[in-house]
């Protein structure tokens, strides 16, 4: 008969050790069938070039069976802007983002995991998008939501193999245009997540030590132009990519980290946008999982 603690452990931590999980997005959080995954995230970052932020997002997953899971995001966090006597600060709730994903393709093999995962949701106005400073609206960054409901669709992927993990995402969220007050620009996104176990340098055949990782990470943005009371922005959308790298510290439930993100392309519509240069993230991770509470009752039906 096996351990009931052994058994307990084992639904609290299996959609958890499967795959990593990237920082900067959450479209391939790992979760197995009847598991509820909670991930917090603390993510302050500050820029050497005016703008500075903290966010708290917040994702959760529930897997229905083995390839189809649903997930909630959601955000929250502020943001400020130091231009010199100009210096709005901004924050609360985000948009929510629901979402489904599809497991279309799997491998599973000794050491070996591969998922390619089509998703598609849609973001909900619980954010604001009415912020003004001074009696102007502000833009997409003192914003906290669209004002609209926002289609979204994309793929995820997902490798594991020994001491490398690799993720990957493409998505799309389409913003229509309100006629009053602030209306993001419609987003195009690409983020890629590499990370590599360098410690321990033995890796046990059974138990869950802390593990040091190095991680790297894309994100390449492609926005069109945004909308102030219903007239486009000229100095609005355009493209960003950013590289982050970080080191990171891991345990079952939580992982915590810091490094640098490099902006390395600011192709910005209009003129006198502000640019950032080098910037400094710091986050705090928590996973919360819940039991397989539906096995469990069917076992005892």
């Amino acid at each position: 008969m096996p351990n009931p603690l052994r058994v307990a452990a084992a639904a609290f931590i299996l959609p958890i050790t499967a795959a990593a999980s990237a920082v900067t997005f959450a479209t391939s959080l790992p979760v197995g069938q009847d598991q509820v995954i909670i991930r917090f995230n603390l993510q302050p970052s500050f820029s050497t070039h005016q703008l500075n932020n903290f966010q708290f997002p917040v994702s959760v997953g529930y897997g229905v069976t083995t390839k189809f899971a649903l997930f909630a995001g959601f955000s929250q966090g502020f943001t400020s802007l130091n231009s010199g006597a100009y210096r709005p600060l901004n924050g609360g709730a985000g948009d929510t983002n629901l979402y489904a994903r599809y497991t279309l393709y799997k491998i599973d093999k000794p050491g070996v995991t591969f998922r390619i995962a089509p998703l598609a949701g849609a973001f909900l106005p619980t954010g604001d998008n009415r912020f003004t400073f001074q009696g102007k609206l502000q833009s997409k960054s003192l914003q906290t939501g669209s004002g609209t409901l926002d289609p979204y669709v994309g793929v995820a992927l997902g490798l594991q193999y020994h001491r490398v993990s690799a993720n990957a995402d493409a998505t799309y969220r389409y913003n229509p245009v309100s006629a009053t007050n602030f209306s993001l620009g419609s987003e195009m996104r690409f983020d890629g997540h590499f990370e590599y176990k360098f410690w321990p340098f033995h890796m046990p055949a059974e138990g869950l030590p802390h593990v040091a990782n190095i991680s790297l990470e894309s994100n390449y943005f492609r926005d069109s132009r945004d909308h102030l009371s219903g007239i486009v922005s000229a100095n609005s959308g355009g493209r960003i990519f950013r590289e982050s790298a970080t080191l990171q510290l891991s345990s079952l439930r939580w992982q915590v980290g810091g490094g640098v993100v490099l902006p390395l392309m600011q192709d910005l519509n209009g003129t006198g946008r502000t640019t950032q240069k080098i910037g400094y993230m710091m986050f705090f991770e928590y996973y919360l999982a819940m039991p397989v509470w539906r096995k469990s009752a069917r076992r005892h039906a």
